[in-house]
């Protein structure tokens, strides 16, 4: 709804930027845009009213109607963001002549003007603190009283975030712990909801700094959504972060002296391959002669020194290690040891 054809209203508008000379952070004023969070403040004094004529909600709105000689008037809070602002406007001026305009740091993000049912405006902010104005500017035609603009249910979306097993880049179970976080936008948090796929969502539930979670089956990345709710009604945005899944056991061999069937030393050289497929890599292996006790696990290389048990046939043994604790089966060669 909001155009840029007031751009040219750039100079007399931008005075929303100034240090307002009245705020107003006490009832009834706030809650007619139903955001006492906010630090409000006017420009100039009383340019703004509460009253319960006109509303979007049926309970009362801001109303700013100045008169014929005054170019501007002004209602500021600062935000900080990132968040999503909201809220209802209306206006009845004169088109393309009294306009209805948003402003950020004094900079216009549009304007609108004539008849104007109740119409939404929402808009993101990034992350810092910005003075976000609405401010009502009029031109010398016309008389007093024969305009005027509201606004109503000024709504800031709380923030948050989501981080899934403390921000690990894999893991090897599809049941993590979610670490979440939240701030209050214009209204205190109360609730907050989750997905995996962003279509179906969990049930609202009270707030915690942790959850447990099943992530969707399978291996490869997975997602998973948050969403916060504010004692208003207002819902935030669908933070995220994501996981590698690997629950696949890496595989691989194992060859004495190259595959050779005999030695005549107890001292050999053990040749060794890995693979673990589209997981998240093999990271330690460790051997054994008797499949009971167990060397300590070391780093992978391709070829291990390792002294036999004794003479005979003896049988070595391999097992892999991947980067999220996925063991291989256990790979086995033997060898005739003779003197």
């Amino acid at each position: 709804m909001f155009s840029r054809k007031g751009l040219a209203l750039a100079l007399c508008v931008a005075a929303i930027g100034m240090t307002p000379s009245l705020a107003f952070g006490v009832a009834p004023l706030c809650e007619g845009i139903e955001a006492c969070a906010l630090e409000w403040a006017t420009l100039p004094e009383g340019a703004w009213f509460y009253q319960t004529a006109v509303s979007f909600d049926g309970v009362d709105a801001l109303q700013s109607s100045p008169t014929a000689d005054d170019e501007l008037s002004g209602l500021v809070t600062d935000i900080t963001g990132p968040v999503k602002v909201s809220f209802m406007a209306k206006t009845s001026t004169e088109e393309d002549g009294d306009y209805l305009v948003l402003l950020v740091d004094g900079e216009i993000l549009g304007a609108v003007s004539g008849e104007q049912d109740w119409f939404p405006v929402e808009f993101d902010l990034p992350a810092g603190t910005f003075q976000v104005g609405i401010g009502y500017t009029k031109n010398e035609t016309g008389s007093a009283g024969d305009d005027a603009v509201w606004v109503d249910n000024f709504a800031v979306s709380p923030t948050g975030g989501i981080v899934i097993n403390n921000n690990a880049a894999a893991t090897g179970s599809s049941d993590v712990t979610l670490g979440l976080n939240w701030a209050n936008g214009t209204a205190r948090v109360t609730r907050m909801r989750f997905s995996n796929d962003g279509a179906t969502w969990s049930p609202w539930e009270p707030l915690a700094a942790t959850k447990a979670w099943t992530l969707a089956p399978g291996d490869g990345y997975r997602t998973v959504r948050v969403q916060f709710l504010d004692i208003a009604g207002n819902a935030s945005d669908r933070f995220f972060d994501y996981i590698k899944v690997d629950t696949t056991a890496p595989t691989g061999g194992i060859a004495i002296n190259n595959g050779f069937w005999l030695t005549t030393s107890l001292d050999v050289t053990l040749n060794l391959n890995w693979d673990d497929g589209a997981g998240v890599g093999v990271s330690r292996m460790r051997f054994s002669n008797d499949g009971a006790t167990w060397s300590a696990w070391e780093p992978v290389a391709p070829t291990k020194a390792w002294t036999l048990p004794g003479w005979g046939v003896p049988t070595v043994r391999v097992q892999f290690l991947d980067r999220v604790g996925n063991r291989s089966d256990r790979l086995s060669d033997y060898i005739t040891a003779a003197e």
